[in-house]
């Protein structure tokens, strides 16, 4: 999974990168949002992606509620 994450951070560059959470080149602890609908093969740039979890729960409500 954590490679998958790196090759789309890669591949996709429009969308947001994550502040923290890179270990020895692999992410980890974060929270990705993706817009409805999405499929992960079409690798679509996510809306939110952001870590460690625990930290950036009030920004990833925000984010959802924007959303709706």
């Amino acid at each position: 999974m954590s490679s998958e994450l790196k090759d789309r951070a890669t591949r996709t560059p429009i969308q947001p990168k994550p502040d923290c959470c890179i270990q020895k080149g692999f992410y980890w602890d974060e929270a990705i949002l993706y817009p409805s609908g999405t499929h992960w093969k079409e690798a679509s740039p996510s809306l939110f992606w952001n870590g460690p979890v625990v930290k950036v729960i009030p920004l990833l409500e925000g984010r959802l509620i924007e959303l709706h």
